[in-house]
């Protein structure tokens, strides 16, 4: 009896920091990030099934006309934004220069390359 009491103790203290730190706001509220609509999309393969069939170029006309000159697509697990207008390319080309300037390049594009 004498030993439990202490071991309680510490238990119940450190349920209360574990608790603490997990409903801090920091943790609660992250940070909104203002992306550009798109269609819906499956867990693990992204709109995979909406994307091009037959004719790639038709299917993602389809997709501006509903979702606008810019539209967020997951192929896969791959973020891609879609840009369909020329003004929508060139300002997007005119802010975020650096970012796709120093894009990663992939193994496998250096393979085929």
């Amino acid at each position: 009896m004498e030993f439990s009491l202490p071991l309680l103790v510490i238990f119940f203290l450190l349920f209360k920091l574990i608790t603490s730190r997990c409903t801090s706001p920091s943790r609660t509220n992250p940070p909104i990030l203002r992306l550009p609509p798109g269609p819906w999309q499956l867990p693990l393969i992204g709109n995979l099934p909406q994307g091009p069939h037959d004719l790639p170029h038709r299917a993602l006309r389809e997709l501006s006309q509903s979702y606008g000159p810019l539209m967020l697509l997951r192929l896969g697990a791959v973020p891609t934004l879609v840009v369909s207008s020329a003004e929508a390319a060139r300002e997007v080309m005119r802010t975020h220069d650096l970012a796709f300037c120093s894009r990663h390049l992939s193994a496998t594009i250096g393979i085929l390359n």
